[in-house]
């Protein structure tokens, strides 16, 4: 049994020690620059159940979960089996805690809460929790309610369910509004579409009310605090769901790019009133006013950080969404599957939005390809909270692939178990970190992208050894053979590094000891001594599995 097997092993219990134990293991070194609002070196809050918050750490916004910075790194599962309470779930919520997950992602539909009109069953979302809580994960829920793809059901003939509106407002449409096309562009929409219109007053205020019930259960009933944040409905379109000749389903604009808006009653009503803006804007628009019903009236209940996901939205969108949403915190980004720029998550980060990485499909070829890397690109590259990856159905399923599922684990298990130490020291001179950017077509590792501190830099590569210098304080690091790593210095004689694989050699230093563990928020839990080999001008460390080593200077 190798060592990484044996910690693969251990971690179950470590997560599982007592507050005592936790006290008891931290305070080595003076290495807790507790978390503040805007700088290191501020006390932390006490730990516990408290509601996940979003708080900046030297000018980056980050996760605070259970008094602790977190970094979202998970997945969460297609839509066609999230909604089953049976084995195949069960089996994804393993597959999450083995590769390292920090958090799981899961749906959760409006018709099978309010069962029907007024009456509330909150079955499947407990199971969820606690699913989630037996696995060590902590839960986004991805709240499809009266709008998803643009549709209220899932437009697959493949796939016929599930239905996401309730079936009263679904069997009644003579008193809720459905968006209704012109006359040309109604043969774009599949038989799943058009969603709900954002402009009929009726359905607002039943989803309103949902949402007020929804947030009322987890206040009292979440007692853990399992679930992080959600996702208000599901990928806000103004195009439309077009079925192609051979049967399979694209995202198209209306033939013409002009645009299309609802022309119900309602829409009719506000477009007449003076809105001066096009079909398209008028269209997002409204949904953002939508949205902010929504998002005001949970979070007067629930302080729980609420996002959109956006599947392409202009940046100018976003900014419209975060403008009239003050609690809306985030439009994550779908499909950002490249660690290269420019892409659509560095596009989108403009007004207050906070990079996250909201859907990486693992049905995309460069998802796969680029699975050790992303991780590292979503909160190192752009500093962000983290990612969730989107596990395709058989056969692009991550979790039923084993080549992907080990070099995501691999990837994962340093930003686990120094996520603490990370988030804290992100953006000081205190952390440094890389990641290789390969080409897709050849598998060449064309560059390293480099942070240390503040500043980046893209550094050329002629070679497959990765072997690249990074500074950290007043030391010199020799990196080499290795697709990503981090370096965190949390005081002057200590320094810790996290990474998949390296060699590692430190120069101009007297090393008096390393050990491999785990920090468990900013608790550090020793596994053992790691050998190394002393060098005339410092040392040199052979790291071939996932690691997390913390070295002390003489």
């Amino acid at each position: 049994m190798t060592s990484y097997t044996r910690r693969q092993l251990f971690r179950t219990g470590v997560g599982a020690l007592s507050a005592a134990a936790l006290i008891h293991l931290s305070g080595q070194d003076g290495e807790q620059p507790a978390l503040a609002s805007t700088t290191k070196g501020t006390a932390l809050p006490a730990a516990g159940p408290s509601v996940a918050r979003i708080e900046r750490i030297n000018g980056i916004p980050t996760f605070i979960v259970d008094g602790q910075p977190f970094l979202i790194n998970g997945s969460h599962l297609n839509t066609w089996q999230a909604y089953h309470q049976d084995k195949p779930v069960v089996d994804f919520f393993d597959w999450c805690q083995r590769v390292n997950c920090t958090a799981v992602g899961m749906e959760l539909y409006w018709s099978f809460i309010e069962t029907s009109e007024g009456v509330y069953d909150f079955s499947s979302l407990n199971w969820i929790i606690k699913q989630s809580e037996a696995h060590g994960l902590k839960l986004v829920l991805q709240l499809y309610n009266s709008n998803v793809c643009g549709t209220i059901e899932n437009g697959s003939d493949a796939h016929p369910d599930p239905v996401w509106v309730p079936k009263y407002i679904r069997e009644a449409p003579d008193k809720y509004q459905r968006i209704v096309l012109p006359p040309d562009c109604e043969k774009l929409y599949v038989s799943s579409g058009p969603p709900m219109c954002p402009n009929d007053p009726r359905t607002l205020e039943r989803e309103r009310k949902y949402m007020v019930r929804l947030a009322d259960y987890l206040r009292e009933h979440d007692r853990n605090r399992t679930v992080i944040m959600a996702q208000v409905n599901n990928e806000y379109v103004c195009w439309v769901y077009k079925g192609s000749p051979e049967g399979n389903f694209d995202w198209t604009r209306v033939p013409d790019g002009r645009g299309v808006r609802c022309i119900c009653p309602y829409c009719d009503a506000k477009w007449n009133a003076g809105y001066g803006g096009n079909c398209y804007e008028f269209m997002y628009d409204s949904f953002a006013d939508y949205t902010r019903v929504l998002s005001d009236a949970f979070r007067a209940d629930y302080p729980l950080p609420l996002y959109l996901n956006s599947p392409g939205i202009p940046p100018d969108q976003i900014r419209g969404y975060l403008g009239k949403c003050p609690n809306i915190a985030i439009v994550g980004i779908d499909e950002v599957i490249d660690p290269h720029e420019p892409n659509e998550l560095c596009a989108g980060q403009v007004c207050r939005n906070i990079a996250f990485a909201a859907e990486v499909p693992t049905q995309r070829p460069k998802t796969r390809f680029f699975i050790d890397v992303l991780p590292y690109y979503f909160v190192i590259g752009l500093l962000g909270i983290g990612h969730l990856l989107w596990d395709a159905p058989p056969p692009d399923r991550a979790s039923e692939d084993e080549d992907v599922s080990r070099r995501y684990e691999q990837a994962l298990y340093p930003l686990k178990y120094a996520q603490s130490l990370i988030a804290r020291y992100r953006g000081t001179a205190q952390l440094s970190a890389w990641y290789a950017l390969r080409d897709f077509e050849s598998d060449y590792p064309q560059s390293t992208f480099v942070r240390e501190g503040a500043m980046t830099r893209i550094e050329s590569l002629s070679n497959r050894a990765y072997v690249h210098d990074i500074q950290i304080g007043n030391r010199m690091i020799s990196v080499r053979a290795s697709e990503a790593g981090v370096a965190i210095a949390p005081s002057e004689n200590v320094l810790v590094i996290g990474t998949p694989r390296a060699s590692i050699d430190l120069k101009g230093v007297r090393v008096a000891s390393v050990e491999n563990g785990q920090y468990v928020g900013d608790a550090w839990h020793s596994m053992g001594a790691f050998a190394f080999e002393k060098r005339a001008d410092g040392a040199r460390l052979q790291i071939r599995e996932p690691s997390v080593l913390r070295i002390q200077f003489a």
